[in-house]
């Protein structure tokens, strides 16, 4: 199977430590990616998308560690970006040459190369692009019937060929909504959300990566059946 791992990473330039961070401080990011780094080797037949979404406080020098953290991990695990998406290798290949491990970052947060190939990053040629590589429209909305149009126009309309899509099916609570459920929490905004979701995914066809809020049981067997 594949796996996406969505990372956002934050800098502690006092420690000069990388940390997993949505809002919040995290986890340690080596302790992590030594855990991913296990479950490669356990599973030969599994492909590890590692997307790094974002870095805070992040610059210079402090990416070039960051990405040295992923070579010294992965090592010879990790696949070189093709010259182009039409180029673009099976799951058959990636398993096959033993390197399951890709990494994408956005070449436009990034110092380290004016090119805008997808192979070319200086010294990191494993470094995928990110915005080569995933379209992955995001609304900044709490309703519901709001980011469902938003994601089935972006997913049929404006889809590009050849790029993997993923479907951020979120809800983004603003201050109305936090003054309407101050007792409750964002669970409680996402459930009555997922409650229609499981025939909205049903239907979608050919989707790449979902994203959502507060996964359930029910959610992830609808999204497996789509692989049948």
């Amino acid at each position: 199977g594949t796996r996406y791992i969505d990372l956002r990473v934050f800098c502690d330039k006092r420690t000069s430590r990388y940390y997993l961070e949505h809002f919040f401080i995290g986890a340690n990011l080596s302790f992590e990616l030594k855990q991913i780094a296990k479950f490669v080797t356990r599973h030969p037949g599994e492909i590890v998308f590692l997307d790094i979404k974002s870095m805070q406080d992040c610059s210079g020098n402090n990416i070039v560690k960051l990405l040295r953290q992923f070579e010294q991990v992965f090592k010879d695990k990790l696949r070189a970006p093709p010259t182009s998406v039409s180029r673009l290798p099976t799951y058959g290949q990636l398993v096959e040459e033993r390197k399951t491990v890709i990494v994408s970052l956005g070449y436009d947060n990034l110092e380290l190369s004016s090119s805008s190939s997808l192979g070319n990053c200086g010294e990191f040629s494993w470094l995928w692009d990110r915005n080569m590589l995933w379209k992955d429209p995001y609304l900044e909305s709490s309703d519901p019937e709001a980011v469902r149009n938003f994601v089935a126009q972006k997913m049929y309309e404006d889809r590009p060929k050849g790029s993997i899509f993923v479907s951020q099916l979120l809800l983004v609570p603003g201050s109305g909504d936090f003054m309407k459920y101050f007792s409750g929490s964002l669970k409680s905004l996402a459930d009555p959300f997922n409650r229609n979701l499981t025939s909205f995914i049903s239907n979608l066809q050919r989707p790449n990566v979902i994203l959502l809020d507060f996964m359930t049981r029910k959610l992830a067997e609808a999204i497996i059946d789509l692989n049948f």
